[in-house]
């Protein structure tokens, strides 16, 4: 059923790197989001995790709490456009396949790096948990920039020479 669905549903080169700087521009959205957070002391501003004082989706208004609850918001944003450039990883013709296994571990590495965040502020900002957060983050976004060095060269120009 994938493949007849696949051989139905095609998307162009052009179109997956649109995909792919647009997780890119999310991705280095939440790193200068956890830039904002921690330049403004705001890790602790929502002391709960995933929700911001067990309020759901609004935090109370004061600085540090919206800070935090706006890089959690963007997080969940980003979660969309990663999952969109997972799946359509696999409808990107010619298909390659290091594209779709990079695709399918971004998703991945976004729902780590939200993990860690949230054992970030569980465990009071412990410099462990916050360097391991930061980390992850970095390793995300350089895999998302070889990813899209990977899209926009020619099949011809990623084949290994023999």
């Amino acid at each position: 059923m994938f493949a007849r669905l696949r051989n139905r549903f095609e998307i162009s080169p052009h179109r997956y790197a649109q995909v792919t700087v647009l997780a890119l521009i999310g991705l280095s959205l939440i790193v200068l989001t956890g830039a904002a957070v921690r330049l403004t002391d705001s890790g602790l501003g929502c002391p709960d995790w995933p929700q911001c004082y067990g309020a759901g989706q609004h935090p109370p208004l004061e600085s540090h709490a919206i800070i935090e609850s706006a890089n959690r918001i963007v997080t969940g944003l980003l979660g969309l456009v990663v999952i969109a450039a997972c799946l359509l990883a696999f409808f990107r013709r010619p298909y390659r396949r290091h594209l779709a296994i990079f695709g399918a571990l971004l998703p991945l590495g976004v729902i780590a790096q939200a993990l860690l965040g949230g054992g970030t502020v569980l465990y009071g900002l412990s410099p462990g948990w916050v360097m391991a957060h930061f980390a992850l983050s970095m390793i995300v976004l350089m895999r998302r920039i070889a990813s899209l060095c990977g899209v926009t060269r020619p099949a011809s120009m990623s084949a290994r020479p023999r």
